[in-house]
């Protein structure tokens, strides 16, 4: 069977089943043998390079860099939606929602007395002339959808999966994704803004009875779900920490290093021209995502500066 090269949705939803999206810091997937929920936590992110870069060069526009660093941080582009956690919708019903709110604050000193906790400034260079900044808060926000397995298969049979047989288990499957409240820096405005999202880890619980070792092995073995993409199912495999990574795709012509910065490690990521950059981390317990029109180095050096 000749099967069509995926759409990138179909493809990010194979990667995120595979990987379980973020699984939990310290007891993984304790859960499905207890029969409790596992809460699931992302910890560092990773770069992978699917091989069908005409479909993933659809990503490779000037917007690139600031909608991946406002999906990874799990406030999603304009709307900040819980439902864009990761960059990922699960395909079933919307059950229950509570949506963020948005409040603009006059200063950090405010912004870090609302959050219980300090909100952090980088230092940027004088030649960035990008003026002051914007303040927002927003809310603690979460979704619940319950999973619908013959929509997912349907999803997998229009990329040419037609084979998959996913666990029962899934259908009506309840997960629950949760964006804690945060924090957003801007500067300058429109799609192309400097913008620095400072939030607590998002969560997904699992309820019990989706086995995810099981369903991971599943996805990244079987040949219908492997054959479109050989090597991204290889980089998949390859990660001995899957159950804190989150994989983040990497459009052609886009540049990615490890970056060593406020006391951790992070993903650096820059655009052919080196126009614009993003750069990801996660300190502690606090997902960090920088993202803006300015060269990697200026960028890396901004995000090294926080106070």
């Amino acid at each position: 069977m000749h099967l069509r090269r995926p759409s990138v949705v179909i493809v990010l939803l194979l990667a995120t089943i595979a990987t379980m999206v973020v699984v939990a810091m310290s007891e993984p997937m304790r859960g499905s043998a207890l029969g409790e929920p596992t809460v699931l936590r992302l910890q560092r992110f990773i770069a992978v390079t699917p091989s069908y870069q005409d479909q993933v060069g659809s990503l490779a526009g000037k917007d690139y860099p600031f909608q991946l660093g406002a999906q990874q941080a799990g406030v999603a582009g304009g709307s900040h939606g819980p439902d864009a956690l990761a960059g990922f919708t699960p395909p079933g019903r919307l059950v229950e929602q509570t949506p963020p709110t948005f409040t603009e604050v006059d200063s950090l000193a405010t912004a870090s007395r609302e959050l219980h906790r300090p909100v952090r400034m980088p230092r940027l260079p004088e030649s960035a002339s990008l003026g002051s900044p914007t303040i927002t808060l927003f809310s603690a926000s979460s979704a619940t959808y319950a999973l619908d397995l013959p929509a997912l298969h349907a999803d997998l049979a229009a990329a040419g999966i037609q084979d998959l047989q996913l666990p029962t288990s899934l259908h009506g499957a309840r997960i629950t994704l949760n964006v804690p409240a945060g924090a957003r820096i801007q500067w300058g405005d429109g799609p192309s803004a400097l913008s620095l999202t400072q939030v607590r880890q998002p969560t997904i619980i699992v309820p019990p009875e989706v086995d995810a070792d099981a369903l991971r092995d599943l996805i990244l073995t079987h040949p219908a779900a492997t054959s479109f993409d050989p090597a991204l199912a290889g980089q998949l495999r390859s990660l001995d920490d899957w159950r804190t990574t989150l994989p983040v795709p990497v459009p052609p012509g886009w540049r990615t290093a490890d970056a060593e910065l406020d006391g951790t490690r992070g993903l650096l990521l820059s655009a052919p021209d080196r126009s614009a950059s993003a750069v990801l981390w996660v300190r502690g317990i606090t997902v960090y995502a920088f993202v803006g029109p300015l060269t990697p180095d200026v960028l890396l050096a901004a995000a090294s500066s926080l106070q």
